[in-house]
């Protein structure tokens, strides 16, 4: 999977957290990431890729979104090794693996993402 299409998954996911109060459908995530610009199939795969989620590992990725609140540029501008050290901070393979297998999922399925113009 391309550097790309890792960063778009993982930043649309750390975009999205605000919705993390409680587990959200595939379809909150899919309006929530459409919302922000991502393209309807991209925004629909990942909804349906992550809807799988429990409530406890929506909890993780929103801590794991409060220690990278940055700037929208800098979330831009991270690196291939930066995104996995973030994603290494969350300490459990099954909850990266998913988060992984959807990214590669939706870009074998709906070609590169394109990161929308803001997040």
């Amino acid at each position: 999977m391309s550097r790309k299409s890792v960063q778009a998954v993982a930043l649309a996911v750390l975009a999205g957290i605000a919705l993390t109060a409680c587990k959200p459908t595939a379809e909150d995530i899919e309006l929530a990431l459409g919302a922000r610009g991502l393209a309807q199939p991209h925004a629909q795969c990942i909804g349906e890729g992550l809807e799988p989620l429990t409530e406890d590992d929506w909890t993780k990725l929103a801590s794991l979104a409060a220690t990278a609140a940055q700037g929208e540029a800098e979330l831009r501008s991270m690196t291939m090794g930066e995104v996995e050290a973030k994603l290494r901070e969350l300490d459990d393979p099954r909850l990266v693996g998913v988060l992984v297998r959807t990214g590669v999922g939706c870009t074998l399925m709906h070609g590169e993402f394109q990161l929308p113009s803001r997040l």
